[in-house]
Formats: C-alpha cells, sequence, structure tokens
C-alpha cells in the first residue's frame, strides 16, 4: 500500500477578519490557513 499524509486545515473567521498563520521555514516566511496533520500511528 502506498504512502499517504492526512492535512487538515481551516478558514478561521473572527470578528470579520480572517486569520492566517505565518511559518518559518529555513530563511523564509510562509503564508498559510492553520492547520496540522496526522502523523503515521497516530489517531487509532
Amino acid at each position: 500500500m502506498g504512502a499517504f499524509n492526512i492535512l487538515i486545515y481551516c478558514i478561521a473567521i473572527k470578528n470579520e477578519r480572517l486569520h492566517i498563520s505565518t511559518e518559518m521555514g529555513g530563511d523564509h516566511a510562509s503564508k498559510k490557513f492553520p492547520g496540522g496533520g496526522l502523523e503515521p500511528g497516530k489517531g487509532q
């Protein structure tokens, strides 16, 4: 069976403002919706 990633993201709106997180990756920053992933073997 092939490997795959489970990722979950959300759109967070509070007081009519869209919330976006900033993630640092080495020498650059990325903007993305808040979320995360499920590690292999977790959630069982």
